[in-house]
């Protein structure tokens, strides 16, 4: 299930964003919550990471009026939960700030205004892209422990004498 945070300081759009979210068909989701500042969205990601039901997706304005961007924040929300993904929002499309959303962690760049089918597309995309990192991983994990039982075993094993035969040498 998906655990969205969005945050714009524009809290008329923020909480249109919200809603729309909520009724997006195809695409589950647990939780959406809205933040209007940079501070705000950095204490309710703690928070969620804390009580274990972290959010797996920050949807960012770029232009917020405060001391730091949207890009600054989103470095320190995915400091919190490196497993989110981060979509950038932004009314002042330029390339140079697309490129610097992806080189500082960026999972998309989206341009407002965009239509809320967009924004769902992106979305179950990104969810499925969650999903096969972590087939991936829990893959992975399993794999590595089965490496580590059959190394366990073939370090205990100790071949026999049979028969007149002895370890390596065939008589």
């Amino acid at each position: 299930m998906n655990r969205i945070l969005i945050l714009d300081d524009n809290q008329r759009f923020a909480d249109a964003l919200k809603d729309n979210i909520a009724e997006f068909d195809g695409y589950e989701t647990e939780f959406v919550e809205a933040a209007y500042t940079s501070e705000e969205a950095i204490e309710l990601a703690r928070q969620a990471a804390e009580n274990q039901q972290p959010f797996t997706v920050f949807l960012i304005d770029q232009n917020l009026e405060a001391e730091k961007d949207g890009i600054q924040t989103m470095k320190e929300l995915l400091a919190i939960r490196s497993e989110a993904d981060a979509i950038i929002f932004t009314g002042y499309d330029t390339p140079q700030e697309g490129m610097r959303a992806y080189e500082e962690g960026a999972s998309r760049y989206l341009p407002k205004p965009f239509e809320p089918k967009e924004l769902a597309f992106i979305l179950k995309d990104l969810s499925r892209s969650r999903k096969v990192r972590l087939d991936e991983a829990r893959q992975r994990r399993q794999f590595q422990v089965a490496a580590k039982i059959a190394e366990a075993v073939g370090a205990s094993f100790k071949p026999r004498n049979y028969h007149g035969c002895s370890t390596g040498n065939l008589i």
